[in-house]
């Protein structure tokens, strides 16, 4: 299994949502420890993937890339999906 770790904006992010968004989220996070390459790889975007989070109040994104010699999932992003790849244009994550 692997780790599933965040950047300080993440961390952020999440402790902004409420319980019921919370929990949809740990959900996508317990599947990308069992299943890291369960999202999509980004266009554009080298090493980054993105996974759907489908939540009461509409579809999220987690973006995120593979650290393979660690086993580790680090998440580079996260939000609604309307917001979340305009936020990732503006990054200099590309």
């Amino acid at each position: 299994m692997w780790e599933v770790h965040g950047s300080q904006r993440v961390a952020k992010s999440l402790a902004r949502y409420g319980r019921e968004l919370a929990d949809c989220y740990d959900k996508a996070f317990a599947k990308l420890a069992d299943r890291p390459r369960a999202g999509k790889p980004l266009k554009g975007y080298e090493g980054l993937y993105s996974l759907p989070v489908t939540t009461p109040g509409g579809e999220h994104r987690i973006i995120y890339q593979l650290k393979p010699e660690d086993k580790v999932v680090y998440v580079v992003l996260t939000g609604p999906r309307e917001e979340i790849y305009e936020i990732l244009r503006r990054s200099s994550l590309k």
